[in-house]
């Protein structure tokens, strides 16, 4: 304690001690009525930085002095600062004594006295300043930033302080709080998140509020260490001699992983023919000339503090699994005319059609009973090769209003492709006719009306007889 703060600590309680020494000394002529406070005492709740003020009306002082204290320390004495406070003043108008702090702060905060010595007795009256603090909010530690492994748990953490206790709300940029995340800590200022994911990774903001001057936030990063994690577009890449192949990993890790490609055994570094590229987490390896000794499996390895993942990718000149026209067919009673197209760098050899009957029950299907798998073998058509080949295919002898499902498989030289998805169809019950062409021969597999010759001879002699003029007859 300095000797500066010595002095004013027993002036003040000099000053309190002389108050009650003299309070028991006659009373002059001026001084026969008692006097009285007349007022009441005052709960003030100010803002920090503004100006607080106590009111102390009194009837009847006459040359009596009035005391200001807080606590124990003397503050003023009628119109005489004790105190060494230069924020502290005392103002005197129509018999109401005025005590003034400038510029309160959260220091200021607590009981203020205004006090008159009687005879035998001390009238005093008694205000409460409360210091109204807006909030402030630092994050813990200051840098804001945490670093936890997969599956621990973590406590994210902002100081805050204010008067009155502010309102705490935790938030996550781009996305909510991580399921089961919850409040904890004094004026909920830790954010708890049980067995961290990658997902729970990002950016938090603790933000606080208690209606004083302007709310407060501070912001909080929060990096989840994980093994690296490979996604692959397609795990099989068609391709043929000539072309240009992409083959995709994203990567995923924490800390950022290491990677290599590989064909085979044999690690791919970039050359004239083969190019290595990053675009954040997507990794790239372009072969720009593809040829037959470029089939094979090729893999992406990622590797970090943490651990390894590999991920294979097939490159492979075999046809593309076909697609089944669905607005492509002809439905007959007893036919049905498929059509489906493949994909292939070359031409293809064969295909091999499948099909077999089926029964619709309650949303599902299970095979009709006695059908078994029809496998129909066609021959491809070298001769209008393009690299997508469509191919048309009907079906004969099936039976009248039925379901049937079915797949097919291309091959090439290098190979059979994935079969299909299921393509399912269903034959018409009959085959409708209009009153004009009917007992007119129908031929169903060129789905035109042909007329009978003797029938056509006699409808031309009837038109020829009846447009003629009747004169010539």
């Amino acid at each position: 304690m300095t000797l500066k703060m010595v002095t004013r600590t027993i002036t003040n309680y000099f000053c309190f001690f002389c108050l009650f020494m003299f309070a028991d000394l006659p009373l002059t002529t001026n001084n026969s009525i008692s006097p009285v406070i007349l007022s009441e005492p005052l709960q003030i709740n100010k803002p920090k930085g503004e100006t607080a003020k106590f009111y102390c009306k009194v009837k009847h002082l006459g040359d009596r002095h009035l005391v200001w204290r807080r606590g124990y320390e003397v503050l003023a004495t009628g119109h005489l600062v004790v105190s060494a406070d230069p924020r502290i003043s005392v103002e005197k108008h129509n018999g109401v004594n005025t005590l003034v702090i400038k510029h309160i702060t959260e220091h200021d905060a607590g009981d203020y006295v205004c006090q008159i010595s009687i005879l035998n007795d001390i009238l005093s009256v008694q205000h409460t300043l409360d210091v109204l603090v807006s909030p402030t909010v630092i994050s813990v530690p200051p840098n804001g930033a945490t670093t936890v492994k997969e599956g621990e748990d973590v406590t994210l953490q902002c100081e805050v302080t204010g008067n009155p206790i502010p309102t705490v709300i935790w938030s996550k940029k781009n996305g909510g709080l991580p399921q089961g995340a919850h409040h904890s800590c004094h004026k909920n200022s830790c954010l708890n998140i049980p067995a961290a994911s990658k997902e729970d990774a990002g950016v938090f903001q603790c933000s606080a509020d208690n209606g004083v001057g302007d709310s407060d936030q501070a912001t909080l990063y929060l990096t989840v260490q994980y093994p690296p994690v490979i996604k692959v577009e397609a795990e099989k890449i068609h391709s043929g001699p000539g072309s240009r192949v992409v083959i995709n990993c994203e990567v995923f890790g924490e800390p950022a992983p290491t990677i290599q490609w590989f064909f085979g055994e044999h690690q791919i570094r970039a050359s004239a023919s083969t190019l290595i590229k990053q675009t954040q987490q997507l990794h790239s390896l372009v072969i720009i000339d593809t040829t037959v000794n470029n089939f094979g499996n090729y893999s992406c390895v990622a590797k970090n503090s943490l651990g390894t993942f590999k991920k294979y990718i097939e490159v492979h000149g075999r046809p593309t699994s076909a697609k089944f026209y669905g607005d492509k067919v002809r439905s007959g009673k007893t036919f049905f005319e498929l059509s489906w197209e493949v994909e292939s760098f070359v031409p293809i050899l064969e295909y091999r059609l499948l099909y077999r009957r089926i029964e619709m029950k309650t949303g599902s299907k299970i095979q009709a009973e006695g059908s078994d798998w029809t496998n129909v073998i066609i021959p491809g058509d070298d001769k209008t090769y393009t690299e997508k080949q469509t191919m048309r295919w009907r079906l004969d002898n099936l039976f009248p209003d039925t379901t049937y499902e079915c797949l097919v498989q291309a091959r090439n030289k290098y190979g059979w492709s994935q079969a299909s998805k299921m393509f399912t169809f269903t034959t018409v019950i009959q085959t409708v006719q209009s009153a004009a062409t009917q007992g007119l021969n129908w031929t169903s597999s060129c789905n035109q009306l042909k007329w009978n010759k003797d029938m056509l001879s006699i409808l031309v002699l009837a038109m020829v007889f009846y447009l003629a003029p009747r004169t010539a007859f």
